[in-house]
C-alpha cells in the first residue's frame, strides 16, 4: 500500500512525530531547538492542526537549515542540521510512514546479525530507537560467539561521512518503493535538497540526509538494509558472518583469504548504493585477544548492570574512577596525556561525581581533545570550579579553541568559575558577541553569558540588528536569533517589540519558529502584540481568543493541561490572589512545565514542583499556617490533615523532582545516585493523573476557604 499526502497529514501520524521527537536521546540537538520546541509545546495541538492543515492545502514548504559542527577524533568536523520544529515533525512523520512499510524487511535480521536502530519490538512506541545497550551487548556477544566456532579472521569495514553521501535518488528509491505515492516522493525529494544545501553556496546537494534528528537514524538503517541483505545471503554460500551495529560493518571468516576475498565484495556491494568505503579504517586481521577486539567488553559492559545504580556509592565511584585512569595514559611529567579507550572516558566521566583526581584527568582532556570537551563539560557542569582550574579554563577560551563549538562548551561553564575569572570572561564574551565571523553556536553561548549582567540590553539589540541584517544570515542563524530575542524580550518587552515591527513592517520575513515562540512568549507574559503580527497562524495558534483576557494564565494552563473541568477557568482569577509578583514567577514555571510535558520529564517535574511551592506557600499562609516559603516539603506535608485528597499529586511530585540528576545527585530515600531513564515517561503519566485530581481539590479548597470567605466578609 502506498502511503499519500493525507496518510501523512493524519493527526496522529504527526502527533506520533512530535512525541517522538520529545523522547529522543539527542539531548544537545533538542537543547539547540529548546526555545522553539517549548514555544511549540505550549499550545501543541493547535500547532500540529495548523502543520496538519499546510501539508493537506499544500501550503507546507521545508525551510533552510542552521548548521553547527562536532569535532571528530581526526580534528575534521560532523556537520549537525538544525532543522526547524516544523520541519522536525514532517520529517519524522514521513520517516514514520517509511519505517511502517520497512518493518518487515529491516526485522529478518535484527538481533541476529543487525543490531541497533528502530525499535523493532514496539514499532508504534513513542520511543522510536531501540535500547542500545541491549543491542550492542547481542553485538558483542555474536563477534565473540562466532570467534568461539572457528571463525578468527576478523575484517573491520568502514563508510566515510557516511550520512553525508547517501544519495537522496537511490534514498528514495530504496526506503520509499511502493511506500509513498509519486507527490510524496517528489515533496520528500525536495525537502531533503533544502536541508541538506550548504550554508554558503546557492546550489543544492543530490546527497546527504541531516544529522542530529532521530528520523536520520532510521532511514539510514533501512538504507543499509539492501546492503545487509545482498552480504548476508553472500555469506551463506561463502561461509562468512556479518555483523552490523549501526554503521560499524564487521565479517568473521575461518581463513585470512576468505577474510581478502569477502572484503572485496563488501566494497564493491557499497559502492553500488553510492557509499564511499574509508581505506584508512579497514583491517583484516587474525584475532588473538576476543576481549581486545571487543575494546574492553569487561570493562564497559560489566558496568551496564551499574545503570541504576543499586550499589553502595563509595564502591561504584571507586570503580568508575578504576575505569577513568585505565582509559588514558598519562605522561610521566604529568602535562601529557594520551587517549586509550574513550568509551571508558565518556561512560566514567558521565558518572563520576567530583574530586580531584578525576578533576585534573578532566581538565587535560577537554584542552587537547575537542572531540571529548562534552563529556568534560558535562563533568564539569557538577563541581564547583576552583580558582586554578577556573583560570586554566579562561586561558584556553582566550587562545580560541579550533572548533568554534569547542569554545561554546567551554564558556557554558562561565557560572561555574570563580568571580574572577567570571568577569573576564564576560570581556571576552562581549568581543566574541560582535565578531561577524564567529560562528552562531559560538555567539550563542556568549549571548547566553551577557545576560546574566545588568546594563546588557544594548548589546543585545545591537547584536539581534546585526544577525538580522541580511535574511540569509538571519535563517542560518536562526536558533541563535531566537537566543537573542528572548534575552530582549525578558530585558524590555516594548523595546524588542519596536525592533521586530520595524522588521515586518519592512516586509521582513519572519521564519515559522520564530512566530511560535512570539505568539508563546505573548501568551504567557500577558504582553499585546501589535496587529500586524497577529496576521500569522502561527503566532496566533498561541494567543488567547476571544474572552482569554478574562482568564487568568494559571487557570487555563492548570485546566488545558490537565483535562479539568471547563468551570474551574473562571472559578479563581491567580492574579488577584497571588500578587502580580507571584502570579508572574508561578505563571512562568506552569508555561515551561507545559512546554517540557512532551519533552523532558525531569524538566517536567522540576518546574512543576516549584509552580507548586509558590501557590502552596500562599495557600498555607492564608490559611494561618507559619510555613516558611523555603519549606516545601513541610508545606505539602501539612496537606494531609488539611486537604487530604490534594496530598498525593505534590508529594508525588515532589519526589520525583528530588530524583532529578541535574537537581538532586543523590537520593536520601534511595541511597544511591540519580540517573536519567526512559521510565520517567511513565511516571510522567502517572503524575499527571495524579496532578489532575490534586489540583481540582485544591481549587475548590481555594474557592470555597478562601475566596467566598473574602465575598462574604466583604
Amino acid at each position: 500500500m502506498e502511503f499519500c499526502r493525507k496518510d501523512l497529514a493524519n493527526y496522529e501520524n504527526l502527533e506520533l512525530a512530535w512525541k517522538r521527537i520529545q523522547t529522543s536521546t539527542g539531548y544537545d540537538y533538542k537543547k539547540i531547538s529548546g526555545d522553539a520546541l517549548s514555544a511549540f509545546g505550549w499550545n501543541f495541538e493547535q500547532n500540529l492542526k495548523c502543520l496538519q492543515s499546510e501539508i493537506t492545502e499544500k501550503i507546507y514548504k521545508p525551510n533552510k537549515t542552521s548548521k553547527y559542527y562536532l569535532p571528530k577524533k581526526s580534528n575534521l568536523v560532523r556537520p549537525i542540521t538544525v532543522l526547524s520544529i516544523k520541519d522536525q515533525i514532517y520529517y519524522q512523520a514521513i520517516v514514520n510512514l517509511i519505517s511502517e512499510h520497512n518493518l518487515s524487511n529491516i526485522s529478518q535480521f535484527r538481533k541476529s546479525q543487525v543490531f541497533g536502530g528502530l525499535n523493532v519490538d514496539e514499532s508504534n512506541s513513542i520511543f522510536y530507537l531501540s535500547d542500545w545497550r541491549k543491542e550492542y551487548s547481542l553485538y558483542k556477544e555474536s563477534i565473540k560467539s562466532s570467534y568461539e566456532d572457528g571463525y578468527k579472521w576478523l575484517v573491520k569495514f568502514d563508510l566515510a561521512s557516511f550520512y553525508d553521501v547517501i544519495d537522496h535518488k537511490i534514498l528514495i528509491e530504496v526506503s520509499s518503493h511502493n511506500a509513498l505515492d509519486a507527490d510524496l516522493k517528489n515533496d520528500f525529494f525536495e525537502a531533503l535538497q533544502i536541508w541538506t544545501q550548504p550554508q554558503a553556496v546557492n546550489f543544492s546537494h543530490s546527497h546527504g540526509i541531516p544529522q542530529g534528528p532521530v528520523a536520520s537514524q532510521v532511514l539510514a538503517d533501512i538504507y543499509l538494509h539492501f546492503l545487509d541483505t545482498k552480504i548476508i545471503r553472500l555469506g551463506f554460500s561463502n561461509d562468512f558472518r556479518y555483523f552490523r551495529y549501526v554503521d560499524d560493518i564487521v565479517l568473521l571468516t575461518r581463513a585470512e583469504k576468505a577474510a581478502k576475498e569477502n572484503l572485496v565484495k563488501l566494497d564493491i556491494a557499497a559502492r553500488e548504493l553510492a557509499l564511499v568505503p574509508q581505506s584508512g579504517k579497514i583491517s583484516v586481521k587474525e584475532i588473538k585477544d576476543i576481549k581486545a577486539v571487543l575494546k574492553g567488553e569487561n570493562s564497559i559492559f560489566d558496568f551496564l548492570q551499574h545503570d541504576a545504580f543499586v550499589e553502595e556509592d563509595d564502591e561504584l565511584q571507586a570503580s568508575l574512577m578504576k575505569l577513568l585512569l585505565n582509559s588514558v595514559k598519562i605522561a610521566s611529567d604529568n602535562e601529557g596525556l594520551e587517549i586509550v579507550d574513550d568509551t571508558g572516558i565518556k561512560y566514567s566521566l558521565n558518572r563520576l561525581t567530583c574530586n580531584s583526581k578525576a578533576s585534573a584527568i578532566a581538565m587535560k582532556i577537554v584542552k587537547a581533545y575537542p572531540y571529548l570537551a562534552e563529556v568534560c563539560v558535562s563533568y564539569f557542569s557538577r563541581c564547583q570550579i576552583d580558582q586554578s582550574s577556573s583560570e586554566e579554563l579562561l586561558n584556553c577560551i582566550k587562545e580560541e579553541p579550533i572548533h568554534d563549538w569547542h569554545t561554546a562548551k567551554l564558556m557554558s561553564l562561565g557560572e561555574r568559575l570563580d568571580e574572577s575569572s567570571r568577569n573576564q570572561l564576560f570581556n571576552v564574551a562581549v568581543s566574541l558577541l560582535q565578531n561577524p565571523h564567529k560562528h552562531w553556536i559560538l555567539k550563542q553561548q556568549a549571548a547566553k553569558l551577557i545576560a546574566s549582567k545588568e546594563g546588557t540590553y544594548t548589546l543585545i539589540i545591537k547584536s539581534l540588528e546585526l544577525t538580522w541584517g541580511i535574511e540569509k544570515s538571519f535563517l542560518s542563524e536562526l536558533p541563535h536569533c531566537l537566543t537573542l530575542f528572548k534575552i530582549a524580550l525578558e530585558l524590555d518587552f516594548h523595546s524588542a517589540m519596536r525592533v521586530i515591527e520595524d522588521k515586518v513592517v519592512n516586509s521582513f520575513f519572519l521564519p515559522d519558529d520564530f512566530c511560535l515562540f512570539l505568539g508563546f512568549y505573548a501568551s504567557f507574559s500577558g504582553q499585546n502584540l501589535p496587529n500586524i503580527l497577529n496576521k500569522t497562524s502561527w503566532v496566533t495558534n498561541n494567543l488567547f481568543l476571544g474572552d482569554g483576557n478574562l482568564i487568568d494564565g494559571i487557570s487555563f494552563n492548570l485546566v488545558e493541561l490537565y483535562n479539568l473541568n471547563e468551570e474551574l477557568k473562571y472559578k479563581i482569577d491567580f492574579r488577584d490572589y497571588l500578587g502580580l509578583d507571584e502570579y508572574q514567577a508561578a505563571l512562568d514555571l506552569l508555561v515551561k512545565a507545559r512546554g517540557f510535558f512532551e519533552r523532558d520529564p525531569n524538566m517536567y517535574f522540576a518546574h512543576t514542583d516549584s509552580f507548586n511551592q509558590i501557590v502552596l506557600s500562599c495557600v498555607h499562609t492564608r490559611d494561618g499556617a507559619n510555613i516558611p516559603k523555603h519549606e516545601l516539603g513541610n508545606m505539602i506535608t501539612k496537606l494531609k490533615n488539611q486537604i487530604p485528597y490534594a496530598f498525593s499529586g505534590f508529594d508525588k511530585c515532589h519526589n520525583l523532582r528530588c530524583e532529578v540528576p541535574e537537581i538532586h545527585a543523590y537520593s536520601e530515600s534511595k541511597k544511591s545516585l540519580n540517573v536519567s531513564s526512559s521510565s520517567r515517561f511513565r511516571e510522567r503519566e502517572k503524575l499527571k493523573l495524579l496532578l489532575a485530581s490534586s489540583y481540582e481539590v485544591l481549587l475548590e479548597y481555594i474557592e470555597s476557604n478562601h475566596i467566598c470567605k473574602l465575598l462574604k466578609a466583604i
